[in-house]
């Protein structure tokens, strides 16, 4: 996306400090420019929380720090999010914006929350790029055990670990096959899910776009 204003439906009295504007507002955004995308909001990776995950042909994360939040959590967020999101987008308010340009990845798009009249306007002010460095051995954390047990019985390396913890499966397979195959297989677990066992509600939030 070039840098510039993004397009966004405005919303009467709009307060940037607002997470619950900014969340849905940015979630009409992603439904409008990646209309096939499906949308989890608190996806959990790895002890941390996204707020909003776009997953298509990429998987892409978004989060949201509006000038009511703190960046105490952001450093464990970055290093989280480096290893597993394709892309990642952070949007924030005026009170963070030089704090966040100065410490988020050269990699990670930048978006600036502020008002405008009586809408929200979020402007662009660094674009995405490809995340450089996805490890496997954290990515494959997203896939459920059944779904990992299924790809191993596929490439027929199920034996031996059937009845093992789920961390020996997941160890397993970001072993057997490189990283680009395992983001494909992650994207299409997560698109597939029709909806989250009990053990699972509390991790994540699933919407469909």
């Amino acid at each position: 996306m070039a840098q510039g204003t993004v397009e966004l439906t405005t919303r009467a009295a709009a307060d940037v400090a607002d997470d619950p504007i900014i969340r849905s507002a940015l979630r009409d955004h992603i439904g409008r420019q990646w209309p096939d995308a499906h949308i989890i909001e608190e996806l959990g990776l790895n002890g941390v929380r996204v707020d909003l995950v776009a997953v298509d042909d990429k998987l892409r994360g978004f989060e949201i720090k509006s000038d009511r939040d703190s960046l105490r959590r952001l450093p464990l967020q970055i290093e989280v999010y480096s290893e597993i999101l394709e892309e990642v987008t952070i949007v924030t308010g005026q009170r963070h914006l030089a704090a966040v340009m100065a410490i988020v990845p050269a990699w990670w798009a930048v978006w600036h929350a502020d008002t405008s009249g009586d809408g929200l306007v979020l402007t662009s002010l660094r674009d995405a790029s490809p995340n450089p460095g996805v490890l496997a051995r954290s990515a494959v954390q997203l896939l459920w055990r059944d779904e990992v047990a299924g790809l191993l019985e596929a490439i027929g390396m199920l034996d031996g670990v059937r009845t093992k913890p789920r961390s020996i499966l997941w160890e397993r397979l970001a072993a057997a096959i490189d990283c680009a195959e395992l983001m494909n297989h992650v994207r299409t677990a997560l698109t597939s899910r029709t909806s989250w066992p009990a053990r699972e509600r509390n991790s994540a939030h699933y919407f469909m776009v």
